[in-house]
């Protein structure tokens, strides 16, 4: 979910849905606004006791729509804990990190 102010939090926009996979619990999101911008979301899916995947989508429209959501990472049990950092209009930084500590391909 989220919600804007454009008056720095003295009003509220009411609640729109951001994100909702009706087959995960999207958890751990982080969010951004890019030097043009532009909106980053990351989160990760999850259902207990693993999680499914962290992803990234960016919005051109204030986090009204997103595009399509790219996968991060090369395996599943990863988890995002923190939010996206813009490193240019075109790049970003997402740190996540495995969720077992023996992954061979821990982030």
């Amino acid at each position: 979910m989220a919600i804007k102010s454009a008056d720095e939090g003295v009003t509220w926009s009411e609640p729109w849905v951001i994100i909702d996979d009706p087959d995960y619990d999207d958890r751990n999101s982080g969010v951004e606004a890019g030097p043009d911008g532009r909106i980053a979301l990351c989160w990760d899916k999850y259902i207990s006791p693993r999680h499914y995947g962290a992803y990234l989508a960016v919005s051109d429209d204030g986090g009204h729509s997103f595009g399509p959501a790219a996968k991060l990472g090369r395996i599943d049990d990863v988890h995002t804990r923190s939010r996206p950092v813009w490193v240019s209009d075109t790049r970003i930084i997402v740190p996540f990190s495995a969720s077992l500590h023996d992954a061979p391909d821990a982030a």
